[in-house]
């Protein structure tokens, strides 16, 4: 509950992290919180389908970079 108090300060009740918000959103926030402060996240399971789209973005994004220089 703190992670998401501290990802949304004010934002929520306590109340309602505790009772009402969905966990997947919760946890959302806090992904998100993460990687606007500069924290290196990664997802674990690699045969994921979402995992794989994402790591393909990833590619071609870091492939952009590099021809730019």
């Amino acid at each position: 509950m703190s992670l998401i108090a501290r990802a949304c300060p004010g934002l929520f009740t306590e109340d309602f992290i505790r009772f009402h918000l969905p966990q997947e959103r919760g946890w959302a926030y806090i992904h998100a919180w993460q990687v606007e402060a500069g924290q290196r996240v990664q997802w674990r399971d690699d045969r994921n389908p979402g995992v794989q789209w994402w790591q393909d973005i990833k590619k071609k994004l870091s492939s952009l970079r590099t021809e730019e220089r």
